[in-house]
């Protein structure tokens, strides 16, 4: 079976389609708005309904298939348009026409002919042109419906309209032809685009609504039974049926996408043998070429009539987190009606469980069953690729930071002492301003009625990251056992960094910093999330002094990554389970033996690559560690170094 002839049914839209939109002449009229990502099959969905509509015969109903082009205008488009109408339904086809009036037929002939007469005038879009041709073309398909004539019309590559026709009267023309008036007209039209019809609809005139007119049908990734269809296909290829490891490879990298899925099938196909991580490695730029223009489209794709939170800042805190908006379920929805996300059926594997990645990410978030994205790796993709360079995602993700922490600080101390661990907090910042800007916040809140409205505030609300680390090093007996394997220098030199973040942020714009202090920042952010998190249970004794006293000795950097393991001589109860899973390696650092070490991302564990293991793997920890994205396996636990020994799965410079 060739590539170009594979097509997986769709069997769900293809039925509502052909109910709706590809039927007989004596069915009603329906618009809609064929939406979804590139490569999720819009575009060959519809060529198999138009053969299948083809084969079908239905008398006096006629299919078109139409373009929008760059650089076109709008006058161009429908005149070439109204004489493919000329070509298609000439005038015998009209005489023979259920019912024949030589009225309608005449002054669809005189449209005819017009158009024909004046094409070269059409794309220069002349003023006069415009209002001769608005009085031939404004009721022609009026005309063929008193014919008993019936029209359909798909319009692919839409998202350019949004360029093309910046007036907005294609908009407005399109935007008459209403459902009820489609019905009346006993026409349909279909527009294809990747962006949401109210996006490119945005500058229409004030009062139109073509999303109402032209509900969005939204395609999206493969189904499971549409998933099982597609790996079956491969038993007509040389390398025959997939054994279930390589399947689980394809599912992590392609995951739903037909386009994706294809486009490894083929290179299978071309290579004969299913070697998918050499495909990727060496061939995969069709995959990133599509997750980057996925991207683009979220990021210009707003969940919000203001713009102010887009469909990537959502997607982002959905799958990666850990910045999350109090409104994440109504954007996630959002996403579904885009076709980013799919909805898989209850009790079936989600698109992590298919790629052999039980750990998958918000296993515990309601949400993360309701949702999933169309791959796991695009979730790589996002957090390795956009997410360091996303300004608004990190402004969110420094705002939690500094939330968490005060409800960390607050939270350690209550315990300590419920009634007085205001004064705790007093003793360890007496900074006078501080007490000022304590008492002005109190006389605002007070002028506010805050008690009657239950609004809370404390003396940590005018503090900065520096003075929560210095109450925190203050009483660092209470605090010390929440920062597993930390060092009290790294920590210190982090909580500055987030103060000069924050003022940096405040005070001019998060646009200043470079890559390389974004990066920073989120790392910082996220572990000290990781640390101040409700559910992280402190040790009896503090490990950030143990590392403190080692680094001393001249025996640890201080770094978990890069010292002793805090697990050294245990083995914890959970990493039976974790052998031969799929993990993201994180915090990477090259040892003094030239290994490769780093963390298995979701989990604290440590873990490594040995020189001998990297020599044999044709790799060197040096350029590894510059990796966007290193997929692993656990095969081992060594309990005397406290870490894993792990393989290398995939790699992505």
């Amino acid at each position: 079976m060739a590539y170009s002839e594979i097509f997986i049914g769709r069997k769900d839209i293809s039925k509502r389609l052909m109910a709706d939109v590809f039927c007989g002449a004596d069915s009603y009229g329906m618009c809609c708005s064929l939406t979804g990502p590139n490569g999720v099959g819009k575009t060959t969905l519809i060529r198999h309904l138009a053969k299948a509509f083809r084969e079908a015969g239905y008398p006096d109903t006629y299919y078109f298939s139409t373009i929008l082009n760059d650089g076109d205008t709008f006058w161009g488009f429908w005149s070439r348009f109204v004489l493919e109408l000329a070509d298609t339904i000439p005038e015998e086809a009209l005489e023979a026409a259920p019912n024949p009036d030589s009225f309608y037929i005449k002054k669809i002939l005189k449209a005819y002919k017009f158009f024909d007469e004046n094409l070269g005038m059409a794309q220069s879009d002349e003023f006069s042109f415009r209002q001769r041709a608005m009085l031939h073309f404004d009721h022609i398909f009026e005309y063929y419906t008193e014919l008993g004539i019936r029209i359909i019309i798909t319009i692919d590559e839409f998202d350019r309209a949004r360029t093309m026709f910046k007036d907005g009267q294609f908009f407005q023309y399109l935007f008459k032809l209403t459902p009820k008036g489609t019905a009346r007209l006993n026409l349909s039209i279909v527009t294809i685009s990747r962006r949401s019809i109210s996006t490119i609809a945005h500058h229409m005139q004030e009062g139109s609504n073509i999303q109402d007119a032209y509900p969005a049908v939204a395609l999206a990734g493969f189904t499971n039974s549409e998933l099982r269809e597609y790996f079956d296909t491969y038993r007509d290829l040389p390398c025959g049926e997939l054994p279930e490891d390589k399947k689980q490879e394809i599912v992590y990298i392609c995951g739903r996408s037909p386009g994706l899925l294809m486009g490894m099938r083929h290179e299978i196909e071309l290579l004969g043998e299913p070697d998918v991580e050499g495909i990727y490695r060496n061939h995969g730029a069709f995959v990133n070429n599509a997750f980057r223009r996925m991207c683009t489209l979220m990021e210009t794709e707003y969940i919000n009539k203001d713009k102010s939170t887009s469909g990537m800042n959502v997607y982002i805190q959905q799958f990666i987190g850990p910045a999350v908006s109090p409104h994440i379920r109504e954007q996630a929805e959002y996403l579904y009606q885009f076709g980013y996300v799919t909805q898989p059926l209850m009790g079936e594997e989600n698109v992590y469980e298919l790629a052999g990645m039980d750990h998958w990410r918000d296993k515990d978030n309601p949400m993360g069953l309701a949702y999933e994205p169309l791959s796991p790796f695009f979730v790589d993709y996002v957090e390795n690729v956009i997410l360091p360079e996303s300004k608004e995602y990190l402004a969110s993700l420094l705002s939690k930071t500094e939330l968490a922490v005060r409800a960390f600080i607050e939270r350690v101390l209550s315990k300590e002492s419920p009634e007085g661990w205001n004064k705790m907090v007093d003793a360890a910042c007496p900074n006078p301003d501080k007490v000022r800007f304590f008492q002005n916040l109190r006389r605002t809140a007070m002028n506010n009625n805050a008690d009657v409205r239950n609004v809370k505030y404390t003396k940590l609300d005018v503090l900065a990251f520096d003075e929560y680390w210095g109450i925190m090093r203050h009483y660092w007996d209470i605090f010390g056992g929440y920062f597993k394997g930390a060092s009290v220098e790294k920590l210190q030199r982090d909580f500055r960094t987030l103060r000069d973040c924050r003022n940096t942020s405040a005070h001019l714009n998060i646009d200043v910093f470079n890559e390389t202090n974004l990066d920073n920042m989120k790392h910082i952010c996220e572990r000290i999330l990781s640390y101040t998190d409700p559910s992280h249970k402190p040790d009896a004794m503090p490990p950030a002094t143990k590392s403190h006293t080692a680094t001393a000795k001249g025996k640890s950097s201080g770094h978990a990554a890069a010292g002793a393991s805090p697990y050294a001589g245990t083995e914890p109860p959970d990493t039976a389970g974790m052998i031969g899973k799929r993990y993201q390696l994180v915090d990477l650092s090259v040892t003094s033996t030239k290994g490769l070490r780093g963390t298995l991302a979701g989990t604290r564990y440590p873990a490594s690559l040995s020189k001998k293991y990297l020599s044999a793997h044709s790799q060197t920890a040096a350029i590894l560690s510059g990796a966007s994205n290193i997929q692993v396996k656990p095969v081992k636990w060594d309990t005397n170094a406290g870490i894993f020994n792990i393989e290398l799965v995939s790699i992505s410079m």
